[in-house]
């Protein structure tokens, strides 16, 4: 499944990309155009717009306000699994693939490169991740969701 989310929920699209799922964002953009993009690209469309999730059936309309509560909706109402190994890049969307330790010398600070061996980099941006102090806040989220809805 492909997502598209409106402009009122780019830190959901953040965490969809998070979780694995290819997540487009759009923002200054108007409906026609969100729905033509997601009908052309058979995007399922995450909206706080009502009238938007009308004129698009293949869409979730998510009414909460906590963005750990929206991400719980969307996995819950649509059954999603969670694989933050499959993660995607959170500014792009693009692929992540690994690459080794040596491939990111001179492209992340020393102390990163010393403490961590297994790095990230998307196909499209050349963004350059590791599961840092920040991963083991993102599975604790992840986490808390799980067992609230499970």
């Amino acid at each position: 499944m492909r997502f598209i989310c409106d402009e009122m929920f780019g830190s959901l699209a953040r965490w969809m990309r998070i979780i694995g799922q290819d997540t487009l964002y759009l923002r200054d953009v108007d409906d026609d155009e969100i729905i033509e993009v997601a009908s052309a690209e058979g995007r399922f469309l995450l909206t706080r717009d009502k009238d938007l999730h009308r004129r698009y059936p293949y869409s979730l309309y998510i009414d909460e306000n906590d963005l750990e509560r929206q991400l719980s909706k969307v996995i819950v109402s649509l059954g999603l699994s969670v694989d933050c190994e499959k993660g995607r890049c959170t500014v792009c969307n693009g692929e992540l693939q690994s690459v080794e330790k040596e491939d990111v010398e001179g492209s992340v600070p020393d102390f990163t490169l010393r403490n961590h061996d297994v790095f990230y980099r998307c196909r499209d941006c050349g963004k350059i991740y590791w599961k840092g102090t920040h991963w083991e806040k993102i599975r604790n989220g992840l986490d808390t969701i799980g067992e609230n809805n499970g």
